[in-house]
């Protein structure tokens, strides 16, 4: 704790100083409190993904004295977010190569989607009349 105990934001994180300072501004004139999702790089100059939120403090006549800050390391969820999402790009992909018709419908058989194939094969059908006798 002695490490940071009366530096400044500029003597521990000179490339983020700037943004963080106008964070504390905001969080101190709005006395709200705010939460951003920040990526920095780490030492390794990697980069590393925060979640960070920022509380006012205040004193008994509901002053700002300062600002309560939380960080928590999210790599692992952005990690899992990112791998997802070229999961989900891949599927798609493939729904839309393959030369089979492909929909799906949920529990009351209702359409829910389809690949192109399907669409296209749909949009040439011309619709039935029903004429009663």
């Amino acid at each position: 704790m002695e490490d940071i105990e009366g530096k400044s934001l500029d003597d521990l994180f000179p490339q983020q100083a700037a943004e963080a300072y106008e964070t504390d501004k905001q969080v101190i004139s709005s006395k709200k409190s705010l939460r951003k999702i920040v990526c920095l790089d780490n030492i390794d100059g990697e980069p590393t993904w925060l979640q960070r939120e920022k509380i006012p403090v205040m004193n008994q006549v509901n002053d700002c004295i300062g600002v309560l800050v939380f960080t928590q390391n999210i790599d692992k969820m952005m990690k899992n977010k990112n791998d997802l999402f070229k999961s989900q790009q891949m599927l798609q992909e493939v729904l839309e190569t393959v030369p089979q018709r492909i929909f799906w419908k949920d529990i009351e058989l209702k359409y829910q989607g389809c690949n192109k194939a399907f669409s296209d094969d749909l949009a040439q059908v011309s619709p039935i009349a029903f004429v009663s006798p």
